[in-house]
């Protein structure tokens, strides 16, 4: 699992999953940059079975069209 960096995260295995942090672990707004900028170049670039973005708009993440992709958007106004 690739996920965003920040202060104190490291690269880990949890119950047998790999999680490996992107991006600066730096203050939040630079964290999100830099994960955004290596999430991109990942999903373009890198071997993987799935990718699943769990949506930010905070986060410009362009998902490939010609790769395995899907996005989460939570809905917390409704069920």
């Amino acid at each position: 699992m690739v996920t965003g960096n920040f202060p104190g995260a490291r690269d880990d295995r949890v119950e047998g999953i790999s999680y490996r942090r992107i991006g600066a672990p730096a203050p939040y707004w630079v964290s999100r940059f830099t994960y955004a900028v290596a999430a991109n170049w990942v999903l373009r670039s890198e071997q993987y079975d799935a990718a699943l973005f769990d949506f930010s708009s905070y986060t410009p993440i362009f998902l490939p069209r010609d790769r395995r992709t899907g996005v989460v958007v939570h809905h917390i106004t409704s069920p």
